[in-house]
């Protein structure tokens, strides 16, 4: 029974951050996943999760039941971004010392995930981009333009074709050839990957 309830936790912890990854990095999300530093921050949270539910056992006395674990489950991060002081130098507490050796829960943990999704997004970039290369090489602007505007064109909701309309006319303006279809795309890999792959197919 033990086991499951942890499996539980640590279920709501990988979840926690998958959500996370969903809201910052979108459509990318299962290849943000595929990244070491994402299974780095799941295995913090994991962690602390894991923790929060032994301590509330041990500690507080909370029962063996699955009620603990869903309510340590969607309470754990409330520790993540706490402002308890798990470090402090010893002096004045109005003192420059203890502003610059205290260190904090939520500003250690944010510090953590910063460079986690610097260094997954920095990831997804060099492929992306890597990607945009062989477009820019291949792929004409014209037929770069017709493919974003047919996937834009087939879109149901207003607000997003008004936002790609927008960014198509704005890099249809860049003068430098290449810069163009290097931006083009771009684009279409952001909101239509599967046309992107599409057309490099047919290029082979």
């Amino acid at each position: 029974m033990t086991a499951l309830l942890i499996g539980v936790v640590v279920l709501a912890a990988i979840a926690l951050v998958v959500l996370e990854l969903f809201k910052t990095f979108g459509r990318d999300v299962l290849e943000a996943l595929r990244n070491r530093w994402s299974w780095l921050l799941i295995g913090v949270n994991v962690g602390i999760a894991i923790s929060v539910y032994v301590l509330a056992r041990t500690v507080l006395g909370a029962g063996d039941s699955l009620g603990t674990a869903i309510l340590v489950g969607v309470s754990f991060p409330v520790v993540l971004r706490s402002r308890f002081t798990f470090f402090r130098a010893v002096g004045p507490k109005d003192g420059d010392p203890l502003n610059t050796l205290s260190l904090k829960i939520d500003a250690a943990y944010s510090a953590l995930q910063n460079l986690c999704w610097e260094s997954v997004d920095g990831a997804l970039a060099d492929r992306r981009a890597a990607h945009a290369e062989q477009l820019a090489d291949r792929i004409s602007a014209n037929v770069l333009i017709d493919s974003i505007e047919h996937h834009v064109e087939a879109r149901r909701l207003e607000a997003g074709k008004t936002r790609d309309r927008e960014r198509l006319s704005t890099i249809q303006l860049i003068q430098d050839e290449r810069k163009r279809r290097y931006s083009l795309a771009l684009l279409l890999i952001e909101i239509s990957p599967a046309q992107a792959s599409r057309l490099l197919r047919k290029r082979r």
